[in-house]
């Protein structure tokens, strides 16, 4: 396999994007933006999701469609269903480890205790250890594509396979 020859290099991708674009700041106006609608989102979705079980029942008996659990059990179906759906397409948590990684890369901030402080922050909500995941992270990403050497996924080799 040949890769088809080309004239973009990653030089001329770095000149065509703008240099205010390349600047990490924790002082822009969108920087800590999207770290802080994600945390509002979840805190949100949560407030909600604890309350599904028993936020519409007096609603309901009220305006008389209460009729022995049948419309409070499909609601709250409805509403569960909802809620997984929002959480598996469009996931907060997923959000974190997504900032969380680019943290870990000293990506965010030019401040390394910055990065640091809102990793362990944001892993702490998706119970991972940041402390551990950074050391495996930057191991993996120093021998990325070493089969010998990555610690985060072991591809099988040829002669494992029995392959010649």
């Amino acid at each position: 396999f040949a890769p088809p020859a080309s004239s973009l290099s990653i030089k001329a991708v770095y000149a065509a994007v703008p240099k205010h674009l390349l600047q990490r700041s924790t002082s822009g106006p969108k920087c800590l933006f999207y770290v802080g609608r994600d945390v509002l989102l979840s805190i949100c979705f949560y407030l909600l999701a604890i309350h599904i079980n028993d936020s519409l029942v007096p609603t309901l008996d009220v305006i008389g469609m209460y009729n022995g659990g049948r419309a409070e059990y499909a609601r709250e179906w409805v509403m569960w269903v909802t809620y997984w759906l929002w959480q598996s397409l469009e996931t907060e948590l997923t959000h974190y480890l997504r900032i969380g990684h680019e943290c870990g890369h000293d990506a965010l901030s030019p401040n390394s205790r910055v990065n640091a402080a809102l990793c362990m922050v944001l892993h702490t909500f998706i119970l991972t250890l940041y402390w551990a995941w950074r050391a495996t992270q930057r191991s993996h990403h120093s021998s990325t594509n070493n089969l010998h050497r990555d610690e985060m996924y072991h591809a099988q080799t040829r002669e494992e396979y029995g392959l010649p």
